[in-house]
């Protein structure tokens, strides 16, 4: 439970990487280098969007990795606590059966 925050936290530090994002943005550039007007502006547009798309999802990756190690902790916290409590209690002697209960005068069964 603990390491439940780990998996999308590498997830964010792999896209928040500096070789990962000069990569992927070199590959848009390369890709649209020959375009020229109207073309070029809408795959710069596209790559901001893009860039700031990368940016927020990698944020909230990290958002959630870090509220998962928060609650996996306090999960871990509260798991001991009660260990603890109930490591300490004492024994009780069986109750008697409920169901041998002597039925309440002036009611019978089955009326």
């Amino acid at each position: 439970m603990t390491s439940s925050g780990g998996i999308p936290n590498r997830y964010a530090r792999s896209l928040a990487r500096p070789a990962f994002a000069p990569a992927s943005d070199a590959n848009i550039y390369a890709a649209h280098a020959g375009m020229v007007g109207s073309s070029a502006a809408a795959m710069e547009a596209k790559l901001a969007q893009w860039q700031s798309t990368t940016v927020a999802l990698t944020n909230k990756l990290t958002e959630h990795a870090q509220a998962l190690t928060t609650g996996a902790d306090e999960f871990t916290e509260s798991d001991r606590h009660n260990a603890a409590i109930i490591a300490g209690l004492t024994p009780q002697p069986p109750r008697p059966d409920h169901a041998q209960r002597r039925p309440v005068i002036g009611h019978t069964r089955g009326s």
